[in-house]
Order: C-alpha cells, then structure tokens, then sequence
C-alpha cells in the first residue's frame, strides 16, 4: 500500500495543520481521508486526528 498526500497543507493557527491523503493499493485508491496535525512549541508532532472516508455532499 502507498499512502499519499493529495492537498496542500492548510493552517498554522493553533500549530495544527491539515491535508487530505488516500491510500492506494495496486493503482486502485482503497480509502481516502485528512488528518489534523498539531505540532508542539519545537515544531514536533504532538497529536494526529484521522478522518476517514470521503465527506458527505452538500444538501
């Protein structure tokens, strides 16, 4: 499995960051995601909170 990155990463405010990723099994994408990322005072990572699976549509 290869896992990639597939945005930009977004913020800074508060020390934490976002992007979205997939993972891609035999060129076939098998979940998707975006992890908040916050780093600590020395800029290491701290804590990582995954959000599985795509968003839901807008109403």
């Amino acid at each position: 499995a290869t896992y990639r990155v597939t945005s930009g990463i977004d913020g800074g405010h508060d020390r934490v960051y976002r992007y979205t990723w997939d993972i891609v099994v035999d060129g076939d994408i098998v979940m998707t995601g975006m992890d908040a990322t916050t780093v600590d005072a020395d800029g290491r990572i701290s804590r990582i909170d995954g959000f599985f699976g795509p968003f839901p549509p807008t109403d």
